[in-house]
């Protein structure tokens, strides 16, 4: 018989969205919750996104005349998962996706904003997709309405403007005094909602607590084991226990053996590092492996210990591999997040890492690069020359090939044309380039000097692996049983809605829908009773 230290109905592992949304829909059944967060900030991996959900058939279309609905929002899931989506869980997505977002807007005071001019990724060839209305995100949040957790709450390292300010005109100043007032936006905002949501309703939530090992008894998740102040705590939980540990992109060991991603960067947080894989593999859980997918990443380059993001979405850059070659459209996240997975079969070795971005002395001119402005010196990692023939040789790629892409890419770019990567056509991309220029996403490399600088593929925190689960976030066996009394949402819940693609959103709604759900089945509530 084990002498518990706490007792409370449900636990979440993991005080990130979806820990957060599960531990609010938990304690509005009438649980006791507690939230563990092994880091000293809750908020997780999603307070860092853009903050966005995707969600089809949302009041705030309804509103806005916008004709949009559920069985639609399916249509385009299941053309972007290629055919590798189940169908059940891309249902239960899309549908369960409106009532969700009204919970918390009604029941945890998140104030959603349709994010206006923002289609879906594969506007307009998908079935099912929309030029606008399914990208919901946050208002700014005041840090303030956090108290004592405003410092424990992580936040955004990107500007204080929502994903429409940053791409409309905004009044001088306003994201330095939101700055100074602590107004938060994108996905700190989001997570803020949360936090706050969970402290007004009196919710427990421990840092710095790392949960150990999962107690079993008669085949049922009971309780677990936690460090804390330096010290183990034994926890029961009478209901359920949440697995909310988002991916392993820190873990070396599983980063390697799933993803290929050469030298696992990330842009996440240190501590997440699977633990939902070794401590639900301990009580038989199935792991599930995205084989048909990319790992979806972004690309930065390392100077020190940052990893700032060259922008080659803009026009006069491009990206380049070891020949000398582009191999993908650079303003189109699905596209390089593919290409820099592909295999070179002749070799082999993946066909195009190493890479750099390229850009020319009008790039450097008009943008700056990454935090280091037009007029400042650029870090040692970034090298130049006065032709490309030269800029190639000092990097490291092929000079013959180099010159021999820039003889096509250029003419073309000055026209506005991609010939063979469609850069510049995707509705989604135009919003991410420069608006005043004669085209917002092409232009010549053409002006020296010539700038390049080696890049590295970085995970954001959506890995290939999971745990199985049902339809109510239920963590399933090698048998496909669910194990009683254990649940998974997030990251650490395998992809089963989304096959072989990606659509901005997907991260941080199936976190707070599958959470929301598996509080529900803890506690025998029928989601319909709350809403959702």
């Amino acid at each position: 018989m084990i002498s518990w230290d706490a007792e409370f109905d449900f636990v979440t592992i993991g005080g990130g969205i979806g820990g957060l949304a599960s531990a609010i829909v938990a304690h509005e059944a009438g649980l006791t919750v507690l939230v563990l967060e092994k880091s000293d900030q809750v908020g997780g991996v999603a307070a860092l996104s853009l903050g966005q959900v995707w969600v089809a058939g949302n009041d705030c279309e309804a509103e806005l005349g916008i004709a949009d609905s559920p069985r639609r929002g399916q249509d385009y899931m299941m053309w972007v998962g290629g055919g590798f989506s189940m169908p059940d869980h891309a249902r239960t997505y899309c549908e369960r996706a409106p009532g969700v977002v009204r919970f918390f807007r009604d029941r945890a005071g998140i104030r959603w904003r349709l994010w206006r001019g923002q289609p879906d990724y594969y506007y307009p060839e998908a079935p099912g997709s929309m030029a606008e209305g399914r990208c919901l995100e946050v208002e700014p949040y005041p840090g303030r309405c956090l108290g004592q957790w405003a410092a424990s709450t992580r936040d955004s390292n990107r500007m204080r403007l929502t994903n429409e300010e940053k791409r409309g005109s905004v009044p001088a100043g306003v994201a330095e005094r939101r700055e100074a007032d602590d107004i938060r936006t994108l996905g700190g905002g989001l997570a803020g909602y949360l936090v706050g949501g969970a402290l007004s309703r009196g919710i427990q939530m421990w840092t710095e607590a790392a949960t150990t090992e999962l107690v079993r008894e008669h085949g049922r998740a009971v309780g677990l084991r936690v460090r804390v102040g330096g010290k183990q705590v034994k926890v029961r939980a009478r209901c359920g226990i949440l697995l909310a540990t988002s991916g392993y992109d820190w873990n070396a060991d599983l980063a390697s053996s799933f993803d290929a991603r050469p030298g696992g960067a990330s842009l996440t947080m240190p501590e997440v590092t699977g633990d939902h894989l070794r401590l639900a593999g301990m009580l038989g859980a199935k792991p599930v492996f995205s084989a048909a997918r990319p790992q979806w990443v972004d690309h930065r380059f390392r100077v020190g210990t940052t990893l700032p993001r060259l922008k080659t979405e803009l026009p006069h850059a491009i990206m380049v591999n070891r020949h000398g070659r582009r191999f993908c459209d650079e303003s189109f996240g699905p596209s390089y997040t593919a290409a820099l997975s592909n295999v070179d079969v002749d070799q082999p070795c993946l066909a195009n890492q190493p890479f750099w971005g390229v850009f020319d002395d009008h790039y450097r001119r008009h943008y700056g690069v990454g935090p280091w402005g037009p007029a400042d010196e650029l870090p040692a990692e970034v090298v130049s020359a006065s032709t490309p023939e030269g800029l190639a040789e000092k990097a490291g790629f092929d000079p013959e090939g180099f010159a021999d892409e820039l003889a096509v890419f250029n003419p073309a770019a000055s026209e506005g044309r991609d010939d063979r990567f469609r850069r510049g056509s995707r509705p989604v991309a135009v919003g991410k380039g420069d608006g005043t220029a004669p085209h917002p996403l092409l232009g010549p490399i053409d002006t020296a000097p010539y700038y390049a600088v080696e890049l590295r593929s970085v995970s954001i925190g959506i890995p290939n692996v999971g745990l199985a689960a049902d339809l109510n976030g239920r963590v399933l066996d090698w048998s496909n049983k669910p194990i009683p009394g254990l649940y998974v949402t997030g990251n650490s819940m395998a992809l089963h809605e989304m096959g072989t693609g990606y659509q901005s959103g997907y991260a941080n709604m199936r976190a707070m829908i599958f959470g929301s759900l598996a509080a529900c089945d803890a506690a025998g509530v029928d989601p319909e009773t709350l809403g959702l």
